[in-house]
């Protein structure tokens, strides 16, 4: 069976937003802001 390559990325990118509240709720303990989180610096 011929998998799409389509299908597998969009499916790959809700897998990584499902993760990315519990990521975010993770860095809000530790006391880091929004900006932080999102700034690679």
């Amino acid at each position: 069976m011929k998998l799409n390559k389509g299908i597998l990325f969009v499916l790959l990118g809700a897998g990584c937003f499902g993760f990315t509240p519990i990521f975010a709720k993770l860095g809000f303990s530790y006391g880091y802001s929004l900006a932080k989180l999102i700034s690679f610096k």
